[in-house]
């Protein structure tokens, strides 16, 4: 297992900027002219550049890390540093949800706990300036390639070669060029990304049984060139190799001898990150990904290849899931014409307020929303008044955009609770779900591909 040893500041902090002055440049310039020699692409982020950027500040305070004074009175610093192994690559991916979206918030827990990116300017001490900073642009850009690159070996991995075709598109005009395009995490709004991720491969030198480059017969030789074009731009010039002197024990001699080895050192945790996972593509590692539909992140299982769970939590918390959709599915789904659907994993996608959705399979219109409750919840439970007023409130926003009218609670027990706008009705016990007919349907339609999904995870869970 590879280690590397990044700089770490006592604080970090979030900020909003705007175009940084040539001023700003000149007080940051070790910082500066470090991120500038990262090999990103220029024309698709240039940091320092943009107006109304975020950036993450590390800052040094050099008197908290006073460890004494040296003899001619100067003072003596330890700086603090944190050690990581290979695997930082898999809590640095993960900060890109299952949907694309990268927080903040995520990036900013991320370096709180490993340190910035590229928080070793040239190899200098933290010493000589108090503050780093790192544009979030360019984090989420990283962050965002190397998920679209895992996703892609995953799919690669499991022969997914439907969803492959999504990312690799032939050019119509050139049917010997493809582009490597993955546009999910610049359609997020609050990703703040200029610029898709797109990539040309031209396949001059590939092997074509038929001669017609049908997809399903270079599909494998598409996956092996976007690692080698990505990979080889993440790594060209980020490490260094020197030769460094050794001393091993003589036979004859008392003394040591010297001699000399080789040496080869990342530059930052940035460079670690992809030269980790660069490593766990070349060797073929096996990837999963977490069967918890609220984790969802990817992680290897050296001992297990068919390991479903990203933890011992993520498996705990599936089975409590599994166990209420069994007991709500006995009390709700009474009606051949009703759907329950996870409304966080494959639902409408822009609500993740609810855990379910009712649907009525006739035309897929949203019927009412269902919450779970773990816990044996009644009108006498302490946090009965904050529950009640959570659903009220989630509830009239949807009847407000939407019409949806109806939401129920359950909970661990099976009992059963309404909330009915027009009806004002809002948390009574009932003993079973009104009949179809009487749940007014809503103007809120779920999308074809996403009943599609349903369906699939539904024939998923049948061959289990």
């Amino acid at each position: 297992m590879n280690k590397f040893k990044n700089k770490i500041y006592q604080n970090y902090r979030l900020a909003k900027i705007n175009k940084v002055s040539e001023f700003s440049k000149i007080y940051f310039s070790k910082y500066y002219q470090a991120v500038l020699t990262t090999k990103f692409d220029k024309k698709i982020h240039l940091p320092l550049e943009q107006s109304n950027q975020e950036i993450i500040i590390g800052e040094f305070d050099v008197l908290k890390l006073k460890t004494g004074t040296g003899p001619s009175g100067e003072m003596i610093i330890k700086e603090l540093e944190r050690e990581l192994t290979d695997n930082i690559f898999f809590n640095f991916l993960n900060l890109s949800d299952e949907k694309g979206r990268i927080t903040s918030f995520d990036i900013y827990s991320f370096a709180d706990r490993y340190g910035l990116l590229s928080s070793q300017p040239l190899n200098e001490r933290l010493l000589e300036e108090k503050y780093h900073f790192e544009p979030l642009s360019f984090w989420r850009y990283e962050i965002a390639l190397m998920h679209s690159l895992a996703k892609t070996y995953l799919n690669y991995q499991n022969e997914n070669i439907d969803e492959l075709k999504k990312v690799f598109i032939q050019n119509e005009k050139n049917l010997m060029d493809y582009t490597y395009r993955d546009n999910i995490y610049s359609d997020i709004k609050d990703n703040n990304l200029k610029s898709n991720i797109q990539f040309d491969i031209d396949l001059h030198d590939m092997i074509s049984p038929s001669g017609d480059f049908l997809f399903e017969e270079i599909y494998e030789q598409l996956v092996a060139r976007i690692f080698y074009i990505v990979l080889n731009l993440r790594l060209r010039q980020t490490s260094f190799t020197s030769v460094v002197e050794t001393e091993e024990a003589g036979k004859f001699q008392n003394r040591n001898h010297r001699w000399i080895n080789f040496r080869t050192e990342n530059k930052d945790l940035l460079n670690f990150i992809w030269v980790s996972f660069s490593s766990f593509i070349q060797e073929k590692s096996n990837l999963n990904i977490c069967k918890n539909n609220k984790c969802n992140k990817y992680f290897s299982s050296q001992k297990f290849t068919r390991a479903k769970f990203h933890s011992n939590q993520c498996r705990a918390a599936y089975a409590r899931d599994a166990k209420m959709w069994e007991v709500a599915q006995i009390k709700i789904m009474k009606e051949d014409n009703l759907l329950m659907i996870d409304e966080r994993t494959v639902g409408i996608g822009k609500l993740r307020i609810f855990d379910a959705l009712l649907i009525d399979q006739k035309n897929d219109k949203v019927l009412a929303m269902v919450e779970f409750s773990f816990s044996d919840i009644d009108h006498k439970s302490m946090k009965w008044n904050h529950m009640q007023e959570k659903i009220f409130k989630n509830l009239s926003e949807l009847y407000k955009k939407n019409k949806v009218n109806h939401a129920f609670l359950i909970n661990k027990n099976g009992k059963l609770f309404e909330w009915n706008i027009k009806k004002k009705i809002y948390g009574q016990e009932i003993y079973k779900l009104p009949e179809l007919k009487n749940l007014i349907q809503s103007n809120l339609t779920i999308d074809k591909n996403i009943r599609k999904l349903i369906d699939l995870k539904k024939k998923e869970y049948e061959m289990e």
